[in-house]
């Protein structure tokens, strides 16, 4: 068997190192990079908006290239680990994945899925479980929120000393509602941004996925 993978791997194994420079523009400038023409050619590989794979050969070419388009490079090549500041560099390397991720999200799939919690639920009219007929009062759900929505209320929340009623798409796939106390805002090593709150019932210390978080609302 271990024969027959490496025949099939070939020499050059399963796992490959590939000798590139990773090249990151902001979210605003993402658009006026990849219309301009003549960048195109050196963008070996699109891993996500924003961030390219470039031949570390040409990179005096390509910085003088993004300089005529009317970018303002950097003059220097950030390396991981590093300093303070090379950390700070990785730290917004994660960042602009976490948006990355954001932004390839399909916000119709995820308001289709996101709309079938029970609370939602009603019997079909004329059957033993149909109660149209008795006034029943239902908890109002939060409103809807993107992860750029989510990001801006916990800020908020977090300055204001406030907490927040959340509906959450736990691992498992259901949704849990919580009211939580925000303490801050993280990105984790695989570059989610995250929530890191309190719960306010269990008294817990979690950490909730921007990107997992459907409704929430501050509690006034």
């Amino acid at each position: 068997m271990d024969q027959t993978l490496r025949g099939w791997i070939g020499h050059h194994g399963d796992v490959e190192f590939h000798q590139v420079v990773l090249l990151t523009v902001h979210k605003s400038r993402i658009r006026k990079l990849e219309s301009a023409r003549h960048l195109r050619p050196y963008l070996v590989h699109r891993f996500a908006p924003g961030m390219y794979a470039v031949d570390p050969r040409k990179l005096d070419e390509i910085k003088d290239t993004l300089e005529e388009a009317g970018f303002h490079p950097s003059t220097e090549l950030s390396a991981y680990p590093g300093s303070g500041e090379q950390m700070e560099a990785r730290e917004r390397l994660l960042q602009l994945v976490a948006e990355a991720r954001e932004a390839s999200e399909d916000p119709l799939a995820r308001a289709q899925a996101a709309d079938t919690v029970p609370e939602d639920l009603h019997s079909v009219p004329g059957t033993r479980t149909d109660r149209s007929g008795q006034k029943k009062r239902r908890k109002k759900l939060p409103p809807r929120v993107s992860p750029r929505e989510a990001r801006l209320i916990v800020n908020k929340t977090i300055n204001a000393g406030q907490s927040l009623d959340v509906l959450y798409l736990a691992r498992d796939g259901k949704r849990v509602t919580c009211a939580v106390s925000p303490e801050r805002l993280a990105v984790t090593p695989a570059g989610d941004e995250v929530m890191v709150a309190r719960d306010t019932k269990k008294k817990e210390l979690r950490t909730y996925k921007l990107s997992q978080i459907e409704r929430l609302r501050i509690i006034e």
